[in-house]
Formats: structure tokens, sequence, C-alpha cells
């Protein structure tokens, strides 16, 4: 079985290449990116015309420059992404009730920083697991 392809969206230097360097490690692909501005639908403000997600998992963190990583999330869903919400997760230092309960509302894991490389794992292998459930389902 192949492992999900992650997308890792931060715009600390550090962090992006620790947790890159670390699901890398763990035989994940990675894909990473500073700027949730990357995804070419939002950038173009557009719906998204991929057949098959950019990303099997995607991990942001919640404040950026450029946009909040609930905004990134809420763009996806918007904008027809085949990307599903319950396998994005989005990390934070800044907790509020109001984030978690925002974040919740649209399916997505929230982690508070710091977090544990154990704990990112952990949910990463539940979402593989689950993406192969139901690739046997729908099989």
């Amino acid at each position: 079985m192949a492992k999900p392809r992650i997308l890792i969206i931060d715009d600390e230097p550090a962090r992006l290449n620790l947790l890159s360097e670390f699901f890398k490690d763990e035989g994940y692909p990675v894909l990473t990116a500073s700027d949730p501005t990357v995804c070419k639908a939002i950038a173009q403000n557009d719906c998204c015309n991929m057949v098959e997600p950019c990303a099997d998992i995607v991990i942001s963190d919640q404040n950026m420059p450029n946009m909040k990583g609930i905004d990134f999330v809420e763009e996806r869903i918007n904008r027809g992404c085949k990307g599903a919400a319950r396998q994005t997760a989005i990390s934070s230092g800044d907790f509020s009730p109001d984030l978690e309960n925002q974040i919740a509302k649209i399916g997505c894991m929230f982690f508070q920083k710091p977090t544990s490389l154990q704990n990112f794992l952990d949910w990463v292998e539940q979402m593989a697991d689950e993406m192969q459930e139901n690739k046997a389902v729908n099989a």
C-alpha cells in the first residue's frame, strides 16, 4: 500500500523543514509550501479543476501572512477541491475556543502548538488507515 501524500503549509521555515523531514523519514511523500495561496484554484480565484486531490492529507499552520489556515481550508471546500476537510489538520499556538469550534465545525483536526511529532504521526496514520478502508469499501 502506497502511503498518502502529505501537504505541509507553514510560513516558519524551521517548522516546515522539521515536519517535512520527519514524514519523509517515515516513508511519506511530502509536498511543502510556505504560503497557502500556492493552491492554483485559490491563487487564480477559480474552481479546482484537479481530477485527483493534490495531497491526501494536509497539515496547515493557522497564522500565516497571506491567509489563515482556517480560511485556506474553507476556500478549498468552497472551490470544490478534492481533498477532504477530515484529512486536514490546523495547528496554532493561539488557542481560542472560537477557533477550535470553527475548525471542528468544518471537520478538521486541531493541534495546539507545541505538538509532538508523534501526535502528528498518530493522526496521519489514522487518516491513512481510514482512506485505505474507504478504498476497500468503494472498490
